[in-house]
């Protein structure tokens, strides 16, 4: 794929999140790159911040558990069930540094993000044991099974976008980017799934640049409340359409006028937006930086 070399303003810099917020609403995109919007930071935007935390240390700790296992005896015991509980514990460690005011009520989730965590890893488990009672080797069964890399950061100084993915997995020749949503009802996910996409898509382009020994074909979003995995298929042309997008994005910061709110069918999307208040209390037309 040819990308055509450039260089970019810092002001222009993107990461792979703005093509979230421009795939859902162009004036979306734009508010948050050209204004300045105080946002607090609310229970529901700690406790995903939190959770996404305790699943990077437990796929952390889970990879050690799971490749010191070379029987099946032994992975049959593997004790999943202490390796949440120690990343829950560096959870309610970190919420009680972070934001103390947040601390009991983040504690009061812990018995529910337990359940849900324990029904996952158990479904691992059963699918590893599975796989090698059939004949599989150990090492092909935990590359399916286990990430990769976890929070590892992709960019292309070329194309001026960055991004940060929360799991890998490599399946033979191929990378499989994983991105957690977290606190999102079906209703929220479906007006999403565009964006959702748009968002594995970079993933894919910077992921193809950064490991040209791998190709990256699909990607998965993982719902984490209610357990469900949201596998895209990503083409070529999905790829070339994420540069196309970039210019988009820059384009429209360089116009310096805000879009319209969203209209007709798409304006259903306003109610799923966190930034619909201060949205709707802004007049359409033209906008100076902030």
């Amino acid at each position: 794929m040819l990308i055509e070399k450039t260089s970019h303003k810092h002001s222009q810099r993107l990461f792979a999140t703005d093509l979230v917020d421009l795939a859902y609403c162009p004036r979306l995109f734009y508010m948050k790159k050209t204004m300045d919007i105080h946002q607090v930071e609310t229970f529901a935007m700690l406790k995903g911040t939190i959770e996404h935390e305790i699943r990077r240390s437990l796929a952390k700790s889970l990879k050690s558990e799971y490749e010191s296992c070379e029987t099946v005896d032994s992975l049959e015991n593997l004790d999943y069930k202490s390796v949440i509980d120690g990343a829950l514990d560096y959870g309610r460690e970190l919420a009680r540094k972070v934001r103390s005011e947040y601390y009991l009520q983040l504690e009061e989730i812990r018995p529910l993000l337990y359940y849900r965590l324990m029904i996952e890893e158990k479904n691992r488990l059963d699918y590893a044991i599975n796989l090698i009672k059939k004949g599989e080797d150990f090492e092909t069964v935990f590359s399916q099974i286990l990430p990769w890399k976890y929070e590892t950061g992709v960019g292309s100084i070329v194309l001026g976008i960055t991004g940060r993915i929360d799991q890998v997995f490599r399946v033979n020749n191929f990378l499989i980017p994983l991105d957690f949503k977290t606190h999102f009802s079906r209703i929220a996910a479906l007006l999403w799934k565009e964006a959702h996409f748009e968002q594995l898509a970079v993933y894919a382009l910077l992921l193809e640049e950064k490991y040209p020994e791998y190709k990256v074909n699909k990607g998965i979003i993982k719902y984490t409340e209610d357990l469900r995995d949201e596998k895209f298929k990503i083409t070529s042309k999905d790829k070339e359409n994420i540069i196309d997008h970039i210019k988009d994005a820059r384009n429209l910061i360089n116009k310096h006028q805000l879009p319209p709110k969203l209209s007709g069918n798409e304006s259903i999307k306003c109610k799923g937006c966190y930034l619909r208040q201060f949205c709707f209390s802004l007049e359409d037309g033209s906008e100076t930086l902030c």
